[in-house]
């Protein structure tokens, strides 16, 4: 989304919240570095507002809202 205004990151890992994790441009990709735990976490980008899976992200599941969320599998390392 090189054209976009603002993209946020929300997930498993902040309770949702929509507007915590401001992603930072660099070039035409969007970024925000987070560690997170082992094992399995689900998110979305919320870009301008509107909410949406990854899609550099083959893995995805349905939630109760039939919206999808994209889903990444962290392992020990």
């Amino acid at each position: 989304y090189p054209d976009a205004h603002e993209v946020f990151l929300a997930g498993d890992f902040n309770d949702w919240t929509p507007r915590a994790l401001r992603m930072t441009r660099v070039g035409d990709s969007w970024v925000f570095n987070v560690h997170l735990s082992t094992g399995k976490h689900i998110y979305k980008f919320i870009v301008d507002g509107r909410w949406i899976k990854d899609p550099g992200n083959p893995l995805w599941e349905e939630n109760e809202y039939n919206t999808d969320n994209s889903v990444l599998w962290m392992e020990e390392k």
